[in-house]
């Protein structure tokens, strides 16, 4: 079939999928929102607070680094923590609406878990380094506010070549991460809302305008600058 029926593009994923490399990763492939996502996220959280962490944790916990290992998947589904490193930084989708932007084009708004989880801490740990989890939420939530970092890509706006739309922290909180029995492992964690544009419907039948005039006028009491009035006719 020929385009626009054949190859693809949703959500900023081409399809078909091209091959990879032999152990090479799907992730940036198939999902590249989340795959911004997470490389965002560790980047900020190194840029503002990875110093003072690591120092803070240098004659109480084993942290060496803001971020030790990152992942797409649910943390609470894998059954073997031990599997994990710590600090560990999870980007994971979790469910989507489907909404009509207009009669021939949809959006995807999805509810995207994170979960930013410290290793078990002991009760003075705990005291000493938990602090440090109310400033993970204002990192991540003022920088996804603003959609960039000086310090990330050169300033790179993340929503660019993504696959999203929008993406903002809707609710967050901080407390245990319930996977052990014995261990206490503390974090933080979020949902962010984050709309992906898929692709416009093919030949909609839609017409393209041609040949049109408009002309504004400003129809102000007191014509000038700021306008209070404008008329357009087409």
């Amino acid at each position: 079939m020929t385009e626009p029926y054949g190859a693809f593009n949703f959500a900023g994923v081409s399809y078909p999928l091209l091959t990879q490399p032999s152990g090479g990763g799907l992730l940036s492939v198939c999902d590249p929102s989340v795959a911004k996502l997470i490389d965002f996220i560790e980047s900020v959280l190194t840029t503002y607070m990875g110093a003072a962490l690591v120092d803070a944790a240098a004659t109480v916990a084993p942290i060496d680094a803001v971020v030790k290992m990152t992942s797409s998947v649910d943390p609470s589904s894998i059954s073997k923590v031990d599997q994990l490193d710590f600090p560990h930084l999870a980007v994971f989708r979790k469910r989507a609406e489907k909404t009509q932007k207009t009669a021939n084009w949809d959006q995807n708004t999805w509810r995207i878990g994170v979960a930013y989880i410290f290793p078990p801490l002991s009760a003075a740990q705990a005291i000493q380094l938990m602090p440090a989890l109310n400033s993970v939420g204002h990192i991540i939530t003022n920088r996804l506010h603003y959609g960039f970092d000086p310090a990330y890509n050169s300033g790179e706006r993340i929503l660019e070549n993504s696959g999203m739309a929008s993406c903002k922290v809707d609710s967050s909180e901080i407390g245990r991460w319930d996977v052990s029995n014995e261990l206490d492992y503390h974090g933080w964690f979020a949902e962010l809302v984050m709309v992906e544009q898929e692709m416009e419907t093919p030949n909609a039948g839609l017409q393209t305008l041609s040949g049109t005039a408009a002309k504004i006028t400003d129809e102000s009491v007191q014509p000038g600058d700021p306008v209070d009035v404008i008329n357009a006719e087409v």
